[in-house]
């Protein structure tokens, strides 16, 4: 048996066609990286930076960095982290790999000190309680720059947020 419409049951079916037909293609659209799309979210900076870091890399060098090399000696940095508190403290853990004549030795160093932090920026600054010696240190919502100045060098080091 063939099923008949009316013309209003027509036009009825055509117009939920035509309103689901535009619904999508707004879905469609208003969900696509088109050309009005605003990019990636840029998640702003914490007010501070506290908070555990990993060593991510020294002087834009992935780990192990070496520090230092010269015929029969090389010392690399292997891995390290660093601790901010909220009551203004930091802790640098750092391990290094020292090969003297073929001979390997694994150190554990620490270092630490307190930080203050500029008026409404993402700047600090790290004193060392051991040397005395200031490092300036920005960061993002994802990792921080520490510049470690090294008598007339600075290295840059970037640590992840964990």
């Amino acid at each position: 048996m063939e099923k008949t419409y009316s013309r209003n049951r027509m036009a009825e079916l055509w117009r939920n066609v035509a309103i689901g037909a535009v619904l999508a293609v707004t879905g469609i659209v208003g969900c696509s990286k088109g050309e009005g799309a605003t990019g990636p979210v840029v998640v702003p900076p914490p007010a501070t930076p506290t908070g555990a870091y990993t060593l991510n890399s020294v002087d834009a060098k992935a780990l192990p960095y070496t520090m230092y090399s010269d015929t029969g000696y090389t010392l690399q940095v292997s891995s390290g982290t660093l601790t901010i508190t909220a009551a203004g403290k930091w802790v640098s853990k750092i391990t290094t790999r020292e090969t003297v004549a073929g001979n390997v030795s694994t150190y554990a160093d620490s270092t630490f000190g307190t930080w203050t932090i500029g008026a409404g920026t993402a700047n600090a600054t790290f004193l060392n309680a051991e040397t005395g010696l200031t490092s300036a240190v920005s960061w993002t919502a994802v990792d921080i720059t520490v510049n470690d100045v090294d008598g007339s060098v600075t290295h840059k080091v970037l640590y992840k947020k964990n």
